[in-house]
């Protein structure tokens, strides 16, 4: 981790900016995006700054658990559903967090099939899919991810 005062100002900088105007040449095609998305990607990512900033006040801060916080936020993000270009463009913001915080926020402990097949999972269940009424070839081939 860096020093927490060169943090705690990088953050609240990354916070308080309109990530659409600073940071778009990150991914261009955000430049489309609706009012909406905006609004929830401004708010997610300050959410985010806001818990980081939070923890970096408790003793010792351990870079596992900002990872942690920043990981919890991308699901968040990887929930809401958004368009290609604005999931890659909160992508390179949460890498511009990691830079600040001088971590890696990359999930390294499970493959991607494991993370597709969680990814999965998650949103059948958040759209009230019960699992009981899939295809078993569906649920086999799904086991099948790694």
């Amino acid at each position: 981790m860096n020093d927490k005062t060169s943090i705690r100002t990088e953050l609240i900088k990354f916070r308080d900016c309109d990530k659409y105007t600073v940071y778009q040449d990150l991914q261009p095609a955000v430049a489309n995006s609706t009012a909406d998305t905006r609004q929830l990607v401004e708010e997610e990512m300050q959410d985010c700054c806001n818990r980081v900033l939070e923890y970096l006040d408790t003793p010792n801060p351990m870079d596992e658990k900002l990872k942690n916080i920043v990981r919890s936020s991308v699901d968040q993000i990887e929930d809401a559903l958004l368009d290609t270009e604005d999931t890659e463009f909160c992508y390179e913001l949460y890498a511009v967090i990691g830079n600040i915080l001088g971590i890696d926020i990359q999930d390294h402990s499970i493959s991607m099939g494991e993370k597709l097949k969680e990814d999965m999972l998650r949103l059948m269940a958040k759209g009230g899919i019960d699992m009981n009424d899939l295809p078993s070839d569906f649920l086999e081939n799904l086991n099948k991810l790694k």
